[in-house]
């Protein structure tokens, strides 16, 4: 199949007709009832355009590129893609549901409430709704730069005991990580792990499901983030309210910057160079993320959380107690300006490619996507077409001025 583009021209007249076609098989009896069978399961688009102008000199060739792509597709023998300015974006549009073991799925525009194929994707955002919530994957590769997601032997680091919980995950597996404060001290925090090498000028993603524990005073998990332009002490913290599921970003004087209730998924704020978001998980846990850019001369990342009994100190100044703490579950740090599925590591930073889009708009996914998974994508498409006729009716109306009173074309089913 030759596949041809149709120029994206500003000089199309008015009016401009699109039919929806359908096929249905009629047969009467003799007593005059028709018994009707569809014999589509979605239509096809005549689109019908008019070109009063069209130019044909040195400043645009416009006659000449609707006149070649003709040419090109031999009449109507061969197939183009036609962009319809009215018809061509799509947002969160859902495209299928997982069901552990398929791993193709075409993608659907929906219009009307009528939902049918795109066969011709331009761009493909593609997203997935779990446990997680509502989360971006990628067709270009994305990386968790931490080695151990989870804390090993060696890996983690903490100013209090890391301790297995037996425990339901956000995933629905049994085992989680409790941190518990120690007895004594003050400012009593867990890092997971170094990050390697950073970019500076490019936002990074971190990310860590947590929870609250039902002993303790201390509910508030903190991200402590060290930046010239953070406020007094050089420090900015995001404060993480595991009871009542708000987010807030506090300045190093523990003014607080901003808040928001974060009891909808992917509730965002921004402030101090920070975006935070706080999406709600199922059993109590939340999964807590932190965007920003480090500063020029910034050449690591140490990833350092607190736990804190106030939501404005983000230095965690109060006595330990030995019984405050949180669950921990799925750390994860990457880059990109927005916090993606989680990837689980055990010992090396893992890259993973979630899907790659096919021929004819298929989306071919690397893993079966979990059963009850809601596929989700925006982008933009064109649609697949043929001229309708082997002539075209030109008229040169001056010199170098053409036009075209009747240009049909029909898409195509596959």
């Amino acid at each position: 199949m030759t596949i041809g583009t149709f120029p994206a021209l500003s000089v199309v007249g008015w009016p401009r007709k699109r039919t929806p076609i359908w096929s249905t098989l009629k047969q009467p009896s003799i007593s005059g009832q028709e018994t009707r069978q569809e014999l589509w399961t979605y239509p096809t688009w005549r689109y019908e355009l008019t070109f009063d102008v069209l130019r044909s000199d040195a400043s645009a060739a416009e006659w000449q590129a609707v006149l070649g792509l003709f040419n090109q597709m031999r009449g109507s023998a061969r197939v183009f893609a036609y962009t319809d300015p009215a018809d061509s974006v799509v947002t969160q549009a859902s495209f299928g549901v997982g069901d552990g073991s398929t791993t193709a799925f075409q993608l659907v525009r929906s219009l009307g409430g009528f939902a049918e194929p795109v066969f011709a994707p331009i761009a493909v955002n593609v997203l997935k709704s779990d446990w997680q919530g509502l989360v971006p994957i990628s067709a270009n590769g994305r990386t968790n730069l931490l080695t151990y997601s989870l804390p090993q032997a060696g890996s983690w680091s903490a100013s209090g005991p890391l301790s297995s919980a037996a425990i339901t995950a956000p995933d629905g597996s049994t085992g989680a990580t409790k941190f518990t404060e120690a007895s004594s001290g003050t400012g009593d925090q867990f890092v997971t792990g170094p990050s390697g090498a950073v970019t500076p000028g490019v936002p990074y993603a971190r990310t860590i499901w947590a929870k609250a524990l039902a002993t303790g005073s201390k509910r508030y998990l903190v991200f402590l983030y060290a930046t010239e332009t953070a406020g007094t002490g050089g420090y900015a913290g995001v404060v993480f309210d595991l009871v009542l599921g708000t987010v807030s970003i506090v300045n190093g004087s523990g003014s607080t910057v901003a808040t928001i209730a974060a009891a909808r998924a992917g509730s965002t704020i921004s402030g101090i160079g920070l975006t935070a978001s706080m999406t709600p998980g199922t059993n109590g846990w939340f999964r807590c993320s932190v965007v920003s850019t480090f500063a020029s001369g910034i050449s690591s990342a140490t990833l350092v959380w607190r736990i804190s009994a106030t939501a404005t100190d983000i230095y965690a100044t109060q006595t330990d107690d030995g019984v405050s703490g949180l669950y921990l579950w799925g750390a994860q740090f990457e880059q990109g300006a927005v916090a993606t599925s989680y990837i689980p590591t055990n010992g090396a930073a893992v890259t993973v490619t979630d899907f790659s889009v096919g021929a004819n708009g298929s989306v071919n996914f690397t893993t079966p996507p979990a059963a009850g998974t809601s596929l989700i994508w925006n982008g933009t498409f064109a649609w697949l077409c043929r001229f309708d006729a082997d002539e075209m009716a030109f008229q040169q109306d001056y010199s170098a001025i053409w036009s075209l009173k009747s240009c049909v074309f029909t898409t195509v089913k596959l």
